[in-house]
């Protein structure tokens, strides 16, 4: 299984560290809006727990505008 320091700690000395899932999740969802030369999209990720004493799930959102010419 490959190293993930921010969960595993340090890779050549004893460090703070977590129980983490072998197994991760994601689901992305979104809609984009357009007119004409213009469009608006919107999208949102979701992710299961990395680790067994997470609280909620890690998410983030994304917005963007865009103009064609």
């Amino acid at each position: 299984m490959a190293q993930y320091l921010p969960l595993d700690g340090n890779t050549f000395r004893d460090s703070r560290s977590v129980d983490r899932e072998d197994l991760v999740g994601s689901f992305t969802y979104g809609f984009t809006l357009g007119r004409g030369n213009f469009a608006f999209s919107y999208s949102q990720t979701v992710f299961t727990k990395s680790f067994a004493t997470q609280k909620n799930n890690d998410e983030f959102a994304s917005l963007a505008v865009s103009w064609k010419f």
